[in-house]
């Protein structure tokens, strides 16, 4: 059915989005008003030639979406096709982005947590590692995590910032029965000079370094008892707005609920039989395996062979194609290794980065053999978009000489080579 040309001019003419209609092969057809003010260009300068230059010099599929930039603004751009008496145009819409800029860094920090919360999987080691960021984003001029060592109820601390080459290893901070004074996720602000007896250690650090207004928010991941600290420093001790307190405030909530999270995430996993991203067994379900096949390898007197399988460049995968790929990337490894070994193999995912098989009644050449099957498969698989994905490869078997199942796992770390120079006796 015909375009009228009412509907053409209300589409292309008045519509208030950047819009742009192609012919199959690009080629611009015409453009709305809205477009020609963003670009600030006559419509004939237009007409006629191609759009990917508007859309990034490459072409974009029908349904796809694209970030793009002009005249120094952001847009989506998404397209769509129309066939209309046999001819096909395409019809691209610009969608303008617009960014939420922050006058407040507190603010911005606790909405760049909320929304990262769910891969945040350690919090305890996402602060050791984020220290530096938190503290300018707080805008702090110094900042402290310690954590709890159980045994003897001390603080030590794990990472610091802004404190200079001063602070001593062995600083530690004991509570002096005032515990049940402190709340964990509740902001406590004192001067330099009113620190309570316990935090004394650290005002002394930072009078150092001539910081005078100190914030500490004590953590907890049971809601009981306090297991590490998270501190602030300033130097001018009126640094902190009401509303800079009131922002802190609601920073430590979150802290004390991502560290209990972090607490809860663990249990979970310690727990679980299966492990959530490959669907193979769970690391503890693993070690209950191989101590049980231990005792009855042992006892009956068979052989079995253990199999560490590890992504040598998992790290990298997950840093350039993000978490959510090095994941779909172990999930894809675990679903060919359990195509490929034996319905009676135990597969399971031993650490974040590694698999682990445990082959009943199979020693030396039977083993190799299982390897060369899974080394074979990998190589076979698409493992795009990641271009490259490296394994390592170790064998252990059952020896006279081993007491107990841990002794196999630590020949196994000992042995690993690149799954590429493997190759079983026979091939």
């Amino acid at each position: 059915m015909p375009l009228s040309k009412d509907i053409y001019k209300f589409a292309f003419k008045e519509n208030p989005l950047p819009l742009v209609i192609t012919d199959k092969d690009g080629m611009i057809l015409d453009v709305s008003d809205a477009l020609l003010e963003e670009m600030d260009i006559s419509r004939e300068g237009l007409i006629g030639t191609a759009i990917y230059p508007l859309i990034g010099n490459r072409e974009l599929k029908p349904g796809a979406t694209r970030a793009v930039s002009l005249k120094k603004k952001k847009y989506y751009v998404t397209s769509k096709d129309y066939v209309i008496e046999d001819i096909t145009f395409r019809v691209f819409v610009f969608h303008e982005i617009v960014e939420i800029k922050h006058a407040n860094p507190k603010t911005h920090l606790i909405e760049s947590l909320l929304r990262n919360s769910y891969r945040i999987e350690n919090f305890p080691r996402f602060l050791s590692r984020n220290i530096r960021v938190i503290a300018e984003k707080t805008q702090a001029e110094g900042a402290i995590f310690l954590t709890k060592d159980m045994e003897n109820g001390v603080f030590k601390p794990v990472a610091f910032y802004g404190v200079g080459e001063k602070i001593p290893r062995k600083l530690s901070i004991k509570f002096h029965n005032e515990e049940e004074q402190y709340s964990s996720g509740v902001l406590y602000k004192y001067e330099i000079t009113k620190v309570p007896e316990f935090l004394s250690p650290v005002s002394i650090l930072f009078e150092w370094s001539e910081l005078q207004l100190v914030v500490f928010i004590p953590l907890s991941s049971n809601n009981q008892e306090i297991d590490a600290m998270f501190i602030l420093a300033y130097r001018d001790k009126n640094a902190l707005s009401d509303e800079d307190i009131t922002t802190l405030k609601l920073l430590a909530l979150i802290f004390n609920l991502f560290h209990e999270k972090s607490r809860l995430r663990k249990e979970l996993s310690e727990s679980t039989y299966r492990d959530f991203i490959t669907r193979s067994y769970s690391q503890i379900m693993l070690r209950e395996f191989i101590s049980l096949i231990f005792s009855q390898a042992k006892r009956y007197h068979f052989l079995f062979s253990v199999v560490l399988l590890k992504v040598s460049n998992f790290q990298d995968i997950k840093r350039i194609y993000g978490v959510n790929m090095a994941e779909f990337i172990m999930q894809k490894i675990s679903s060919v290794v359990m195509r490929t070994l034996r319905k009676s193999d135990v597969v399971g995912k031993y650490t974040e980065d590694s698999l682990l098989f445990i082959l009943p009644f199979t020693h030396n050449g039977g083993s190799e053999i299982a390897v060369q099957r899974v080394k074979d498969a990998l190589l076979n698989t698409d493992f795009s978009p990641v271009k490259k994905v490296e394994f390592q490869v170790a064998i252990a078997h059952l020896e006279e000489s081993d007491t107990k199942a841990e002794d196999i796992l630590h020949r196994l770390k000992l042995s690993l080579i690149p799954l590429n120079e493997f190759k079983a006796s026979g091939y």
